[in-house]
């Protein structure tokens, strides 16, 4: 996945080509970065003329005997909490494959240090990376890496830990600052913008307007500000949060857009500030549920297209596997079982399944007197098709 951020400010801090015959770029050395046995043998790396334009490239060669694997790193670079580096390479693969006691380790990114050189983790990893494919030709990997608390430098790592071979070329990174956001606020928001992601005075007040509507119609308030983050393209949304989707909310009063107006996002910061519900099944099926549709059909289309087609899973395994299956099918099925759990009872009715406690299964039995296979014959009958 290619990310290209336009965040003023970018300062390159790593580039290099390999562009000398057998020898590392000046700051660049290795390490052991696994192991696979006890012995010294060690995957062939060099400099050779097999670049994608027929200039230098970085090579690695991995075999079956290989006991020690060296890890390629760049000279540690100064870092800060709230910055970002945007590491980028191209990168070719032939025959990638673990053997034996092998890592699946074929990757590109960015390692973080505290002052005593010791490596600082994140989310339990210690290195932000994207994997090359085991096969590919050239392509253009790039991962956004943020500086976690307690780091003060950062190194651009490449590493190969597996039988087959692996080109390396032109390897950069560009430390972003963090961005400076133009804030508005009103009674009910504090709006969040970007240059080229602008949010204009009358979708301001739309947001205003529809976070009044949804109060109203889930007779829920929200009774703090939200904050809403608007992003001028999906790339510095990721890179800035971590999150590649279109939207998401991160606590119960931040949520983050793509989009200028978003109702879908104010309906999860509502129910989110008046408790919780462990169920995605259901957090999305509301959401989905108060727009009508969804991508702009209406969501019973959906479900009647998926029936024909055969792809329509049963409900039993979307409250258990909710995230494993395909959003593009997840999120209009949820949608329209969660409405037409408002048609057969009402909102208070469905809140107490959305924020109980202990098997949705047997909170859906309580609250509307059916188990979830008699509902879902319910649902199905009513759609038709």
């Amino acid at each position: 996945m290619v990310l290209l951020v336009a965040v003023a400010l970018a300062e390159p801090v790593v580039a290099t080509g390999f562009d000398v015959p057998g020898v590392l770029p000046a700051g660049w050395s290795t390490q052991v970065g696994a192991t696979t046995g006890s012995g010294d043998k060690e995957p062939s790396i060099g400099i050779v003329p097999e670049g994608r334009d027929g200039s230098q490239a970085l090579r690695f060669v991995g075999r079956g005997d290989v006991e020690r694997w060296p890890v390629v790193l760049s000279r540690a670079e100064p870092a800060a909490l709230g910055d970002r580096f945007l590491v980028e390479g191209w990168v070719r693969t032939e025959g990638l494959r673990r053997e034996g006691g092998q890592f699946d380790n074929r990757y590109l990114g960015m390692v973080f240090e505290d002052a005593k050189g010791e490596i600082v983790e994140v989310g339990g990893k210690p290195v932000q990376a994207v994997q090359a494919a085991p096969d590919q030709d050239w392509t253009r990997l790039s991962i956004c890496a943020a500086v976690p608390d307690g780091a003060v430098s950062g190194r651009v790592v490449l590493f190969v830990s597996m039988t087959g071979t692996a080109w390396v070329d032109d390897v950069s990174a560009e430390r972003i600052p963090a961005p400076e956001w133009a804030v508005t606020e009103t009674t009910r928001h504090r709006f969040h913008t970007l240059p080229g992601g602008p949010m204009t005075e009358a979708q301001r007040k739309r947001n205003g307007a529809i976070l009044a509507e949804l109060e109203g119609r889930l007779g829920l308030r929200a009774s703090e500000p939200i904050d809403y983050f608007r992003y001028p393209d999906r790339a510095t949304k990721t890179c800035l949060t971590g999150n590649a989707g279109n939207a998401h909310v991160s606590d119960e009063h931040t949520l983050h857009s793509l989009w200028p107006v978003d109702s879908h996002e104010t309906v999860h910061v509502i129910a989110r500030q008046n408790g919780r519900c462990d169920s995605p099944f259901l957090v999305e099926g509301l959401a989905v549920a108060m727009s009508g549709q969804w991508m702009g059909e209406g969501l019973d289309v959906w479900v009647r297209r998926f029936r024909e087609d055969g792809r329509l899973p049963p409900l039993s395994r979307l409250l258990t596997s909710f995230q494993e299956v395909d959003d593009r099918l997840t999120y209009p099925v949820a949608g329209s079982f969660v409405a037409f759990l408002l048609c057969r009872g009402d909102m208070s009715t469905f809140l107490t399944v959305y924020y109980g406690e202990g098997s949705v299964h047997e909170r859906l039995r309580e609250a509307y007197g059916a188990d979830l296979e008699t509902l879902e014959r319910e649902w199905l009958a009513g759609i038709g098709g």
